[in-house]
């Protein structure tokens, strides 16, 4: 018996100007009959529709006046279907258009002039080929199934360590400390331990140590008892206790009150808490984690910091890079971050222009992810084409993707910024007489990234 060859129908969607011919209309249905094409006529109707097709097109009758309002309702609808790419079909007379050319620019990933004098089969190579671009930048896009490692991004060798310690770090019920620069992720390392532990349905109570006034500290931290103090009026539990069971991240750990660190280490020795005005100790069952951005040993070493509490703190260790440590992985976070902001764009936006992603990896991220997220939220908002450019994220496009070297050989681009970081932190160790303290601030970085940064160039920092 002869089999039979059955052959799936790709969809997309057709936004049909209501004045359009009916001619028209058959001449792409009949050019496009191996697609199951879903027609709106109606555009309103598209907000109330689930829409599953990757692709689409748009076509705009041709009036022959410039009459606005259709546009303006074709790009609310398609500023609704962000995740469609399109084909427009214009006319000749609609590309002399500004107003109509920049839709097209903003939101179409290719044209077909109507009527197709005999090219109808062009365009269903066209959307076939749109459609297969919509697929690998859906796969491209989309988080892997088998990421372990939830909302942390990156594949640097960098990263990688983190992705390898966490689990370890997990399965631990020792305090761990997170060290790492302002904006590099502590918050969401802590956290992804925590839901990779057997803790993962206990709570986790993140505590910014550094955003508590001082009179403050203790009774949150503790809690306090009904009558404590004047205006404790009642009974309240202290978030150490909150996270009973659970987890609790020490934000800013370096920037507790001498007071309050013997108390968290009385805490961390017997597992119990006093609240204010308690006359008998509570006993609680949380794992802490602490997260600072100093050199917290060196702190104990200045007298900053209680020594006994950095070495009940220090049992684990987890370095949260810098954006500097991983330049590799800046494109990949520039994806991930456009992904989560896309709704907020007034335009479609497919992407970064090359110069973009060229700034981008020379910038020096004195502010690391975040500044990072927060820079391309701002183009997300600014862009008015299909691609944010430099000045969208504000950072300037004179940035060369290859130099050449004094022999007339082409540098690639990630060499001459190794290269450059490398002889930043060599001057720097010079003109602060090989101070490790000092070039960290000429630099801009903690001591602990300056001397990781120093292993990775392998530069001797003694005089």
């Amino acid at each position: 018996m002869q089999g039979i060859k059955e052959t799936t129908k790709r969809n997309a969607i057709f936004l049909a100007d209501p004045k359009l011919s009916v001619n028209a209309i058959d001449v792409i249905l009949t050019a496009l009959s191996n697609w199951n094409l879903r027609v709106f006529r109606d555009w309103s109707q598209v907000r109330e529709s689930a829409i599953d097709a990757q692709v689409g097109l748009f076509f705009l009758a041709d009036s022959g006046t410039d009459n606005s309002e259709p546009r303006h309702a074709l790009n609310r609808t398609l500023a609704q279907l962000k995740q469609v790419e399109w084909v427009a079909i214009t006319t000749e007379n609609q590309l002399g258009n500004a107003e109509y050319t920049s839709l097209l620019a903003r939101y179409a990933s290719d044209y077909f002039t109507y009527p197709f004098d005999g090219l109808e089969h062009r365009l269903e190579e066209t959307l076939g080929h749109t459609h297969g671009m919509a697929r690998l930048r859906a796969e491209y896009r989309a988080p892997s199934s088998n990421k372990q490692h939830f909302d942390i991004v990156g594949e640097s060798p960098a990263m990688k360590k983190i992705y390898d310690l966490i689990p370890r770090l997990a399965r631990s019920t020792a305090p761990v400390l997170i060290s790492g620069d302002t904006g590099t992720g502590k918050e969401l390392i802590a956290k992804t331990i925590h839901e990779q532990s057997g803790r993962a349905k206990g709570p986790f109570i993140p505590v910014n140590c550094g955003a508590i006034p001082d009179n403050l500290v203790e009774s949150e931290l503790f809690g306090h008892r009904k009558g404590a103090f004047t205006g404790a009026d009642h009974d309240k539990i202290g978030l150490i206790q909150a996270a009973d069971g659970g987890t609790l991240l020490l934000d800013e750990i370096g920037d507790l009150p001498a007071l309050q660190q013997v108390k968290l280490l009385r805490f961390l020795q017997e597992g119990t808490i006093t609240p204010v005005g308690a006359t008998r100790p509570a006993k609680v069952d949380a794992r802490v984690i602490a997260a600072t951005h100093v050199d917290l040993e060196q702190s104990s070493l200045d007298g900053k910091f209680r020594s006994d509490l950095f070495y009940r703190l220090n049992v684990l260790q987890l370095h949260a890079p810098s954006l500097s440590e991983r330049i590799e992985d800046i494109e990949v976070l520039a994806d991930y971050f456009l992904d989560i902001y896309n709704d907020e764009a007034t335009t479609k936006i497919s992407g970064f222009a090359e110069q973009t992603l060229r700034a981008m990896r020379n910038h020096n991220w004195r502010g690391n992810v975040r500044e990072l997220m927060n820079r391309i939220r701002k183009g997300v908002v600014l862009c008015q084409s299909r691609y944010i450019e430099p000045e969208d994220i504000g950072l300037s496009s004179g940035i060369k993707a290859e130099t050449s070297s004094g022999n007339g050989k082409v540098v690639h681009l990630a060499d001459s910024v190794s290269a450059a970081q490398k002889q930043a932190i060599k001057n720097a160790l010079q003109t602060s007489d090989y101070n490790i303290s000092k070039a960290a601030r000429e630099l801009g970085v903690s001591r602990m990234t300056l001397y990781r940064l120093l292993e990775k160039h392998d530069i001797q920092h003694a005089s």
